[in-house]
């Protein structure tokens, strides 16, 4: 038994109806992540806006400072006390003034982790003159972009029900 094929056409497929158009759900725009900055989203004085963080950068920097490290190994903070070998160290290391050595290394870390613009010269003089406004700013600056790590799924905005 033979069927005989109707050649297809060539080009676009003819339009619609004007009235079929109108029930056509329209494909949502797709909202393509933004990339982070490259300067630091939270300014050296910035820790006065969350009174905890500045209370404790100012008070006891090295369990700022310890935390920010956990937080960098562990966004949800699952493995973190109070009293971690990083805190330990960092307090060791002020007893002698010399906690900028270490501060120094681990904000440059934090800068390349994150895409940071910067030079060791800026960390070094930033967490030589102002060391607690910097273990402010890396914590409040690791809470910002590694919040998106701990969340889970979140709907993007282009993604509605029909109404």
């Amino acid at each position: 038994m033979s069927q005989k094929h109707q050649p297809i056409p060539n080009g676009p497929p003819p339009p619609y109806p004007q009235e079929h158009q109108s029930d056509q759900l329209e494909a949502p725009a797709t909202q393509v992540p933004q990339p982070r900055s490259s300067n630091w989203e939270n300014g050296i004085c910035s820790c006065f806006s969350q009174c905890d963080t500045c209370l404790m950068s100012c008070c006891l920097p090295c369990i700022t400072y310890g935390k920010t490290q956990t937080r960098m190994r562990d966004p949800s903070l699952r493995s973190y006390s109070a009293l971690n070998g990083d805190c330990l160290i960092f307090g060791l290391l002020s007893l002698g003034a010399l906690n900028w050595i270490i501060q120094t290394s681990t904000r440059a870390q934090m800068r390349r982790n994150f895409s940071i613009e910067g030079s060791c010269c800026g960390d070094c003089l930033t967490v030589f003159f102002c060391p607690c406004c910097a273990v402010g700013q890396e914590e409040m600056e690791a809470q910002t972009r590694l919040q998106g790590d701990q969340t889970g799924y979140r709907m993007s905005e282009g993604m509605n029900y029909p109404s």
